[in-house]
């Protein structure tokens, strides 16, 4: 299949580095736990680095896991639902995607506050009606305070 390949082959381009196990939030960043969303909150500079710190989720192999607070996002090749209310399970690749999308919120790309479900990346499919829905919660995102970075 088209799609398997292109993963393949992102894959492979991933370079070595920092894996789950590292995952850090900036000094600047607090998390808020907002009705099944872990949100993370603060100044635009410090939202931004939070790319790096995913991209070490999208390097990880499938069952990695990183600790944030209460929470845990986990890698998972297959998707599979959480275990428990505040576990975010996403595909190596997808955690790539909320890397970009959620720090893009930083320099005003993408609308301040954003879930990463309200992206459309993700979807379940409704086993009665086969309608794609948003991925459920919980969800992950972030919110910039202050101004932004200037692009």
């Amino acid at each position: 299949m088209e799609d398997d390949a292109w993963l393949a082959r992102r894959k492979a381009r991933l370079q070595a580095g920092p894996m789950a196990d590292d995952f850090r939030l900036p000094d600047e960043v607090r998390v808020m736990d907002d009705n099944g969303v872990l949100r993370l909150v603060g100044p635009a500079v410090a939202i931004a680095d939070l790319r790096g710190e995913f991209q070490k989720l999208e390097r990880s192999p499938s069952g990695s896991a990183a600790h944030v607070g209460a929470w845990t996002l986990r890698v998972e090749d297959d998707l599979l639902m959480p275990a428990h209310e505040r576990e975010i399970v996403l595909p190596w690749h997808a955690w790539g995607i909320a890397a970009c999308v959620l720090s893009d919120v930083a320099y005003g790309y993408e609308p301040n506050p954003l879930d990463f479900s309200r992206t459309g990346y993700l979807t379940v499919e409704d086993a009665d009606t086969g309608q794609h829905l948003p991925w459920p919660s919980p969800d992950i995102g972030v919110v910039v305070e202050g101004d932004l970075i200037a692009p």
